[in-house]
């Protein structure tokens, strides 16, 4: 089946055109969700529980929350608390810092 990146780029054109988004936006959003699917992909194979489609779709949303076109609220887990959620999100994010909307 498709890897990881593949999907990753699948999903954001697909998104893109949803949302009218231009080149050069597409591209920055499809960065990070493939520079992290590559780390992932090379310390994990793919299961029955985590396959590259799902890599791709989680990877793809925290992209879309840190170009700050969703709020990081919106994706939030039900079996998880406000703060949890946004410390498990701090903890994947380089600066330490949780985007605002555009």
């Amino acid at each position: 089946g498709p890897c990881a990146m593949q999907w990753i780029f699948t999903f954001v054109t697909r998104f893109a055109a949803l949302a009218g988004l231009s080149l050069q936006e597409v591209q920055a959003l499809a960065t990070n969700p493939c520079e992290r699917a590559r780390a992932v992909v090379m310390s994990e194979q793919a299961s029955s529980t985590l396959t590259h489609g799902m890599l791709a779709i989680g990877l793809l949303c925290l992209g879309i929350v840190e170009a700050g076109l969703l709020p990081l609220e919106a994706l939030q887990p039900e079996d998880l608390s406000a703060e949890e959620w946004r410390n498990l999100f701090l903890e994947s994010q380089a600066n330490w810092v949780v985007p605002t909307c555009r």
